[in-house]
């Protein structure tokens, strides 16, 4: 989820070059405006697809979101919502007031936001190589990311690579999980690390380094509501 503070978007990704800003835009990024019009609270309108899944990717079961499925994290405590499902496009609104899309891999960063914190933004993944699931330890994927977004530094890009370095068991939502550990970075290696829990479908901890070596942010999943109403565990402020 793109819910990075400003000191760590600009570590995590750099000024694009201007040809990217020139060809994407920055002060209105396409595909935007479907985001704002396509909420069933904005429109009225149900959800175009109720479940998006990518097959059997994991021993755990495959990734599945559901219209309706909700995810707490803290750092701030956010609460994330899937309302709308379009292809191979997920559909998030936080209470907040933040949206964005983002495909079934929750391991990746959104391909669009909108928010007032966050302002809008539009990232294109591509040069692809390798494969993060199904999850086993090895397993390593490489990819180019470039934004563009309508707040400073209006533009970068970077050639991340992952890879999972191996598994740990997590304690946490009431009982003990067992997550493989992700690690990603780009001129910094291990720049990001997920604990990714098949059972949740969604990383349990993510922590991010300071690159001054200052303190790391850390951002922990508090609880996951299923749309179905069964709860791993249910946040109460």
């Amino acid at each position: 989820m793109n819910d990075r503070t400003g000191r760590n978007r600009r570590y995590l990704t750099p000024i694009c070059g201007a040809m990217a800003l020139a060809l994407a835009g920055c002060s209105e990024v396409p595909g935007l405006d479907r985001v704002t019009g396509l909420f069933s609270s904005d429109t009225g309108e149900g959800p175009i697809g109720s479940v998006a899944g990518a097959g059997d990717q994991t021993a755990g079961g495959p990734i599945k979101f559901t219209v309706g499925d909700r995810y707490t994290y803290d750092n701030p405590v956010e609460r994330w919502e899937v309302v709308s499902i379009r292809g191979d496009r997920v559909y998030w609104r936080s209470d907040l007031g933040e949206r964005q899309i983002t495909g079934f891999n929750p391991l990746l960063p959104p391909q669009e936001w909108f928010g007032r914190t966050r302002g809008k933004g539009r990232r294109l993944i591509r040069d692809t190589k390798g494969a993060l699931f199904p999850l086993k330890v090895g397993a390593a994927l490489e990819y180019r990311s470039t934004v563009t977004t309508d707040r400073p530094p209006f533009g970068w890009e970077h050639k991340w690579k992952c890879a999972v370095t191996g598994t740990e068991t997590v304690k946490t939502l009431g009982g003990p999980f067992e997550t493989f550990v992700i690690k990603c970075g780009h001129k910094q290696p291990n720049l990001v690390t997920y604990h990714y829990a098949p059972k949740v479908g969604n990383y349990l901890v993510r922590r991010v380094k300071d690159p001054d070596g200052g303190l790391d942010s850390v951002r922990s999943l508090l609880s996951f509501e299923r749309a179905d109403g069964t709860v791993v565990r249910r946040y109460r402020a």
